[in-house]
């Protein structure tokens, strides 16, 4: 029968005879039809949380206990159709620019992946632009006691006199000398990569919504 192959549209003939099989038959219509209501009530809902999970900037993937794998459109695009999944789950754990979370259900495994290639340059270019400012700021501030230090040797030396103080003003500029090498290679030190402290984010109740619906289909 193919009611009993899940085709719901096939019509239930009911023939008035006003007897038991008569009242079975109405009875049975009856079931398909609020089984066709239940059945397209759970595939729009598939539908709109599909939908919900497309427009998530993480990639998901669902593995049921079964084997049967469910992903969104985010994760088709950053990996495209998955294959071997074992292999995969191994070689993504490996990427750096990838923070894999996992959770464990009793449907399945829901895995999220999301690229922080973004995060990490976006946070490293807010650390240059601050940092150039300190430092241009900072690299300033030596110049003009150098300059004025530099002027005073100057004078000195055409005087060729008090050669104590001239010493004494060289030492100020080598001081001031060494801050600036001092700032130039903190200023290095930015090219280095900074360690980002990621903060997990909370999905979970509406993959749990899809993995349910998935389930019950």
């Amino acid at each position: 029968m193919e009611i009993s192959k899940g085709n719901l549209n096939v019509p239930v003939e009911v023939e008035e005879r006003g007897d038991e099989i008569e009242k079975l038959a109405r009875a049975f219509k009856q079931m398909r039809d609020n089984l066709k209501a239940l059945y397209n009530h759970l595939k729009e809902e598939k539908e709109n949380l599909q939908k919900l999970l497309d427009a998530l900037p993480v990639a998901v993937l669902f593995r049921k206990r079964e084997g049967e794998v469910f992903v969104n459109r985010t994760f088709l695009n950053m990996f495209g159709q998955p294959g071997d999944i074992n292999r995969f789950l191994e070689e993504v754990k490996e990427a750096k620019n990838i923070r894999t979370e996992k959770i464990e259900r009793q449907e399945g495994e829901i895995y999220i992946f999301e690229d922080i290639t973004p995060i990490v340059l976006a946070e490293r270019f807010r650390v240059w632009q601050e940092s150039v400012k300190r430092i241009a700021h900072e690299i300033k501030n030596p110049l003009t006691p150098m300059k004025l230090n530099l002027g005073r040797i100057l004078k000195h030396l055409e005087k060729d006199t008090n050669r104590e103080k001239i010493r004494e003003l060289v030492n100020v500029v080598m001081g001031e000398v060494d801050r600036i090498n001092l700032l130039v290679n903190q200023f290095k030190n930015l090219s280095m990569e900074r360690r980002i402290n990621p903060e997990k984010f909370m999905i979970r109740e509406l993959i749990g919504e899809v993995v349910k619906i998935y389930v019950d289909l």
